[in-house]
């Protein structure tokens, strides 16, 4: 059973819901060469895009925003699924932490830490 009522109820619906960020358009000449038709540049503002993104209840229990380590229990080898799964993301991460922790540490202790900051987690497979 629908959750609207009538098509006017739907309409309203559809018609309250956040705006989608906007295509640009810019039509590119080159001097010096022709084309037969015009050439049309379209693009989105990633910043908004991803802002929106972001923002959409829909997709909030399918983004990571965590790096993480897969294994195999089995064979206790790395498993890798997707972008947050990888090693680009995990040592991205593991950067990040540790010049974080060097500026702390700097910043307040005087001295930076013996051994740099790496995470310590692991999502096991099961």
């Amino acid at each position: 059973m629908p959750s609207f009522t009538s098509a006017n109820d739907l309409r309203n619906r559809v018609e309250s819901l956040p705006e989608v960020p906007r295509w640009s358009h810019q039509d590119i000449t080159i001097d010096g060469f022709r084309t037969k038709s015009p050439i049309t540049l379209y693009w989105r503002d990633g910043l908004d895009v991803v802002k929106h993104l972001l923002a959409n209840p829909v997709f909030t229990p399918c983004m990571e925003m965590t790096p993480y380590k897969l294994v195999d229990e089995e064979t206790d080898l790395r498993a890798f699924g997707d972008f947050m799964s990888g090693e680009f993301a995990w040592d991205y991460q593991v950067r990040k932490c540790s010049s974080f922790f060097n500026t702390i540490s700097h910043g307040f202790i005087g001295k930076y830490p013996s051994r740099p900051y790496h995470a310590r987690y692991h999502w096991r497979l099961r």
